[in-house]
């Protein structure tokens, strides 16, 4: 399951993955917002938010060495 999703994230542009990295980012605050008040039934989003987040950091960091490589 994560080739296919790192495949779809290798697909897209460093702007588009700086995008869903925002809104993850967004999603993670409100999802521990709602752990610590007692309200979060679904406690495993936590987890699964975080591997997305270093996913997406890794591909944009994977398109940022690619970038320096083509340059020299």
């Amino acid at each position: 399951m994560a080739n296919k999703e790192l495949d779809k994230l290798r697909g897209m542009s460093v702007s588009d993955l700086n995008k869903s990295l925002e809104t993850i980012y967004k999603e993670q605050f409100e999802d521990n917002l709602k752990l610590k008040t007692g309200q979060l039934n679904e406690t495993h989003k936590i987890r699964i938010n975080r591997k997305q987040v270093a996913r997406i950091k890794t591909v944009i960091s994977e398109k940022n060495n690619a970038g320096d490589e083509n340059g020299k």
